[in-house]
């Protein structure tokens, strides 16, 4: 509750975290810890807005214990002290995105240092910006970007304007978002490293999901549910 929430140094009364998400995160830590289907998962918080901040402070809250959701019991640490790999997120995790238009019209990609693109350019470019975050996810599986919204409001919020979901082949990347419409990806501009689009028949249920909000909060199995859906779809599976 709110109360909980102060104690563990966070803002009464709201909260980010569904507990259907944290038990998500928990059955794949535990598959890590036990080296088992799972094991090796990044994950990546994405928003267009201002909250991503008090979203991360969460998340390490619950990575710490310190979160109710953690403290009603059966959560593991996962801030490395279990002895699995540290997903806390730190500075360094911070980025953004910008969609700069291109010569020929179309929007391309940026990542920069922190929330604000005030930490400077990492990499540009499909493919670069792709090994450029994969690099960091490698030093610790947890990231926080903040997307450029100003540039897919001005391209009439296309999905080729989106939030970048770069889809390497053979790899499960995932993105949640209940902004994902039934006919169209809307919200998420899904490529291949090279910057082909990849086709919303080809990514929907397979690498972009519709979050049903309802569901996410009714059903605790919710998002282990929609993982293994992911996770059937894929080719060859």
């Amino acid at each position: 509750g709110a109360a909980a929430l102060g104690l563990a140094g966070l803002e009464e009364g709201y909260h980010s975290l569904l507990p259907s998400f944290a038990a998500l995160l928990r059955e794949m830590h535990l598959a890590e810890a036990r080296g088992g289907q799972g094991g090796g998962f990044a994950l990546l918080f994405r928003s267009f807005g201002d909250d991503v901040e008090d979203v991360v402070a969460e998340y390490n809250a619950l990575c710490e214990g310190r979160h109710p959701l953690a403290a009603a019991g059966g959560f593991p640490r996962m801030d490395g002290s279990d002895g699995c790999r540290d997903r806390r997120i730190a500075g360094e995790q911070l980025l953004s995105f910008r969609r700069p238009e291109g010569a020929d019209g179309m929007r391309g990609v940026e990542l920069h240092a922190g929330l604000h693109a005030q930490g400077g350019l990492v990499a540009t470019g499909w493919g670069e910006v792709h090994a450029a975050i994969q690099a960091r996810l490698d030093e610790r599986p947890a990231l926080a970007v903040r997307d450029d919204f100003p540039s897919w409001s001005a391209c009439g919020e296309s999905d080729r304007a989106g939030k970048p979901h770069v889809v390497a082949p053979g790899a499960l990347s995932i993105f949640l978002d209940d902004n994902v419409e039934p006919d169209h990806a809307h919200i998420v501009d899904v490529r291949a490293p090279d910057g082909t689009p990849v086709s919303f028949e080809d990514a929907m249920g397979r690498h972009i999901v519709r979050v049903d909000p309802v569901q996410a909060i009714l059903r605790e199995d919710y998002f282990i549910e929609v993982l293994e859906g992911c996770r059937r779809r894929q080719p060859g599976v």
